[in-house]
């Protein structure tokens, strides 16, 4: 985490997240009951999901899509395959 950024982080080390930007930051890994908080997060804007996506991939394109994420993997924070058009 960086300065600015206030957070709990439980589990390993490879699921933390780069904080770019103030922001409150909870990181749970098991724990129960924590959905309806991310869910009015998302929907009041506090969180823009469309801004965590940097790679988008076709389905056809699946094992690419795979392989980047494995290797390229300090630089891609979420990757969507797109299932249908």
């Amino acid at each position: 985490m960086q300065l600015g950024a206030d957070g709990a982080i439980n589990g390993a080390e490879q699921n933390t997240v780069k904080v770019l930007e103030e922001l409150i930051f909870k990181r749970v890994f098991r724990y129960r009951h924590i959905y309806p908080m991310a869910i009015e997060a998302v929907a009041s804007g506090k969180v823009n999901l469309k801004g965590i996506i940097t790679d988008v991939f076709d389905f056809n394109d699946i094992q690419n899509a795979m392989d980047k994420s494995v290797q390229d993997k300090d630089n891609i924070v979420k990757a969507v395959v797109h299932i249908s058009e």
